[in-house]
């Protein structure tokens, strides 16, 4: 790609006024957001709210770019950062904002609100994985089966390592202490599986809770809405397979 738009390098803390998606062009790129590490690459986008304070540290054979789209968080329903699956038809978009001097007139502000309409579908708000290895093999095994009802303390002891030290990677990792990790990954797996079409009372025992009720309030608490409500906009919206 032969972009116009200026190339990100090493930068210092900084916010832009416009919502940003840190786009990588080709390499991989760390951004740092509260000490917290966001690893990139040519497969995962993020959207930074605007005013959210972010350094951005690319690779030296990296090409990572700002894509600045007014508005774009509120569209996407989101106050915080979060990681945003590529591919396919907002590569494209993004491609015409990047090159504004080979696009038709009215071509970029016309990308800006397909991309505005594109990106809800597109939120992977999956948490962030830790980096010390052996939280991030917790991290991955509770992914792969958010239903897994280990303590901290049994999840240190089969990676043979304290429940402090896992506790400290989690939080100064990730951000999260280790129960609101896997809450946030239990919820996101719930969101994916009501997406799928899944029953209520079928997801809420999948990813690890009790019972529906407690389900229901945590889901709201974190999208707003309740489950039900997502899983019937999913097949409103056509984002069922």
């Amino acid at each position: 790609m032969t972009a116009h738009a200026p190339r990100l390098r090493d930068s210092v803390a900084h916010v832009h006024p416009v919502d940003e998606l840190t786009w990588v062009a080709s390499g991989h790129s760390t951004v740092l957001i509260d000490e917290v590490p966001w690893q990139l690459d040519t497969r995962t986008a993020l959207l930074i709210p605007s005013g959210v304070e972010h350094v951005v540290v690319p690779r030296p054979d990296s090409l990572v770019f700002p894509v600045l789209v007014p508005e774009l968080a509120t569209a996407t329903g989101v106050e915080r950062p979060v990681l945003i699956r590529r591919g396919g038809a907002l590569d494209d978009l993004v491609a015409v904002v990047l090159q504004p001097g080979l696009a038709e007139e009215g071509a970029v502000p016309a990308a800006h609100q397909r991309i505005r309409e594109l990106l809800p579908c597109l939120v992977d708000d999956r948490p962030t994985l830790p980096v010390d290895d052996r939280a991030r093999q917790v991290a991955r095994a509770i992914l792969a089966s958010p239903g897994d009802e280990r303590s901290l303390e049994e999840w240190a002891t089969s990676c043979h390592t304290s429940s402090k030290t896992l506790q400290r990677s989690f939080r100064r990792e990730t951000g999260l202490t280790f129960p609101q990790w896997r809450q946030a990954a239990r919820l996101s797996a719930a969101r994916r599986m009501l997406d799928a079409g899944a029953p209520v009372a079928h997801v809420a025992r999948a990813v690890g809770y009790a019972g529906a009720t407690p389900f229901i309030e945590a889901f709201r608490r974190r999208y707003g809405t309740t489950p039900a409500r997502a899983r019937a906009a999913s097949s409103a919206t056509g984002r069922r397979p």
